[in-house]
């Protein structure tokens, strides 16, 4: 998956094999690496929402509320 902001001269790539993150790359904007990372370190599956893994607005509260617990986001 790649995102390619050139007016902002951002690039966003992220790998994925059966729908776990498995590499990325982040260029000039690193905001949302650590939840990609957190991610990709715990081999989540992120097929219910991975058309939304490199949007502007993606967030810990984007995921579904099961992964959150699981994250330990919330309680």
């Amino acid at each position: 998956m790649v995102k390619l902001d050139e007016e902002n001269n951002v690039y966003k790539k992220l790998v994925l094999k059966d729908n776990i993150i498995v590499g990325m790359t982040m260029v000039n904007c690193i905001e949302r690496a650590g939840v990609l990372f957190n991610l990709m370190k715990k081999r989540i599956n992120v097929k219910k929402f991975k058309q939304s893994l490199l949007s502007d607005d993606f967030s810990l509260a984007v995921l579904p509320l099961s992964l959150q617990r699981k994250m330990r986001v919330i309680q």
